[in-house]
């Protein structure tokens, strides 16, 4: 299999953040975290002022270098910022 390479022009996000645990940690609450998470941000969608609709993006990032827990957003594309619920 040959690795694909993807490039993404730059986005302006706006979105909801949770912490949790991976599959691959002794302390994995993913299936506690997530769930949640977007169902909250999917009911104030409607809220975000200038969002682009239609696709929304997870945006996971390492909390630390050496941890496990790692940061999560779901979010939405918007065309500018503005004020925030």
């Amino acid at each position: 299999m040959t690795p694909q390479v993807y490039q993404q022009s730059e986005m302006l996000l706006v979105g909801c953040r949770t912490r949790f645990y991976s599959v691959d940690s002794e302390k994995n609450n993913i299936a506690n975290k997530l769930p949640g998470l977007w169902s909250e941000f999917i009911g104030r969608i409607a809220q975000i002022p200038d969002s682009i609709a239609g696709i929304c993006y997870a945006v996971v990032q390492q909390v630390a270098q050496d941890s496990d827990l790692l940061e999560y957003y779901a979010t939405i594309a918007v065309s500018r910022l503005g004020v925030l619920p």
